[in-house]
């Protein structure tokens, strides 16, 4: 889902405005953010159109539209931070390739937001690193070398450089502890997956964080191995990719598809710190 897919209309004077930025923000689950630079007459009718919107599983909203009441508030709130998004508790990160990502609470200006962030190691050496927008709102952040196991860095956002569609913002500076994990603190699980399917995944789901996905291929003779998990409490199984496209995909009945053969394990998996379960066995056979 882009902006693009978005129109707001002025059905009095039947103008068409544009959405300027889409972003998650911090709404409800399944609520976004629409940002509009132009201003709207409160006494017109408006109405927002989406187009074109598929969802997880392909199914597509070709157009939907809803009426909507502008707000006459004029916008005096500035760009903050929402939360720092780390992969492990506690603004902790894996100490192998860390990515980690910011929520802000509003859309900003994209010119100039990569002077405004930086990673510094406790001695305050600057540390490379690579930032991706994920939308209108937040940031992906990757170390461009691997970090010290069990130690603390800083993330700076200087929020001058983060002005939001009309022009608001602050003139601050925010530092964040973030913590990398020990390698001590991981755990895994291995074993084997007996099968006459081809093009075989496994897959390892957290049961308490549902988000948590972990993806392989089994090896020609059947096995697999997950290294470097945190502990917790996890779900695993096994599908044949048969369209490879390294997902899971369902069946449909517009086309007359199957959905892909799958089979669970039949036991949770109680994953604890340097406690590696291994000699798993999925029997899983046309």
């Amino acid at each position: 889902m882009r902006k693009e897919n978005f129109t707001i209309v002025d059905s009095t004077k039947n103008i068409l405005y544009s959405v300027k930025s889409l972003y998650k923000g911090n709404p409800r689950k399944n609520e976004y953010v629409l940002g509009v630079l132009d201003s709207l007459n409160l006494e017109n009718e408006f109405y927002l159109i989406a187009k074109n919107i598929y969802d997880k599983k392909q199914n597509k909203l070709v157009e939907e539209s809803i009426s909507f009441t502008p707000s006459d508030k004029v916008d005096t709130t500035a760009v903050k931070i929402s939360k720092i998004i780390a992969p492990l508790t506690n603004n902790m990160i894996d100490y192998l390739s860390p990515t980690f990502s910011i929520s802000f609470s509003d859309a900003f200006n994209k010119s100039d937001y990569n002077k405004g962030i930086n990673f510094y190691d406790s001695d305050s050496n600057t540390i490379p690193i690579q930032l991706t927008l994920l939308d209108d709102a937040s940031i992906e952040i990757k170390t461009e070398k691997d970090l010290k196991p069990k130690k603390t860095y800083k993330l700076s956002v200087n929020l001058n450089y983060f002005t939001d569609l009309t022009n608001n913002k602050l003139d601050t500076v925010i530092v964040n502890k973030i913590n990398t994990i020990s390698s001590n603190e991981f755990s895994g699980a291995s074993g084997l997956v007996k099968t006459n399917y081809g093009n075989v995944k496994v897959v390892l789901k957290s049961i308490e964080n549902k988000n948590k996905i972990e993806q392989r291929n089994i090896n020609p003779d059947g096995k697999f191995e997950f290294e470097r998990v945190m502990p917790g409490n996890y779900l695993l199984w096994t599908f044949e990719d048969s369209d490879s496209n390294n997902q899971y995909s369902f069946g449909s009945v517009d086309s007359n598809k199957f959905a892909e053969p799958f089979q669970f394990y039949p036991d949770t998996l109680d994953l604890r710190p340097r406690w590696p379960i291994g000699d798993i066995e999925i029997d899983f056979n046309k």
